[in-house]
């Protein structure tokens, strides 16, 4: 049954349910009202939304980005690919498209949780896969985070003039981050503080208590450290 319920006949499946149980789709602005309500409430921002991701890409393939040459991958950018292995096409500006990829964006991306009450109800199937995404999207914001407020600490200290050793300086703290997100999910704001703090000007681990504790001051000023 599965490769049956995984084909044609298990999407016709669905789409025929999920018409039955919600009616027409012309009838979707008042018997989808939280999905009408999930794409609208994109619409007014996303203008800007789609500006700045232009000038993102923009930015990182000129000549003048020190990271040319290290793109985001293809996955990153156009959302994956699919279970059947073909590349999902990048958004090119859409009015639908864009509405739902900001959307689906701001879902995974906020502060609450999400749950089954918070989703619209063309996504109510795919709660699962959501919140793997948003657990992934919350990784790569706390190490970015992380690396943001490293690098600044750095800076502030004067700690490094060379800028290639503070980018490895940095580059070193972004994947001791990673391995602890990836061995606890449900790793301390403490935890990470820790290791920030335990890089000193020579490498070794930092001995003067009151520059340890102005390093964890200025981290726990940035709220996205919390897990």
């Amino acid at each position: 049954m599965e490769p049956l319920l995984k084909g044609p006949a298990g999407f016709d499946h669905l789409k025929n349910a999920f018409a039955n149980h919600y009616g027409s789709p012309s009838d979707a602005l008042t018997s989808l009202p939280l999905t009408a309500q999930w794409i609208s409430s994109r619409w007014h921002g996303k203008d800007q939304e789609w500006n700045e991701h232009k000038n993102s890409l923009l930015a990182l393939t000129s000549d003048k980005n020190p990271y040319q040459g290290h793109l985001p991958s293809a996955a990153l950018r156009t959302g994956a690919a699919t279970n059947t292995g073909h590349q999902q096409p990048e958004c090119n500006g859409e009015i639908v498209d864009l509405l739902v990829r900001l959307g689906l964006l701001k879902l995974v991306s906020g502060i609450s949780a999400i749950t089954e009450e918070s989703l619209p109800e063309t996504l109510k199937l795919n709660l699962s896969r959501l919140r793997a995404v948003e657990a992934q999207i919350q990784k790569i914001i706390v190490i970015s985070t992380s690396i943001l407020v490293f690098r600044q600490i750095l800076m502030s200290e004067k700690a490094l003039v060379n800028p290639v050793e503070m980018e490895n300086r940095v580059v070193r703290c972004g994947n001791e981050v990673l391995v602890l997100l990836d061995r606890s999910a449900e790793a301390e704001v403490e935890e990470i503080v820790e290791i920030m703090s335990g890089f000193s000007r020579d490498g070794e681990e930092a001995s003067n208590t009151n520059k340890l504790q102005s390093r964890k001051a200025v981290m726990r000023e940035y709220p996205m450290l919390i897990i």
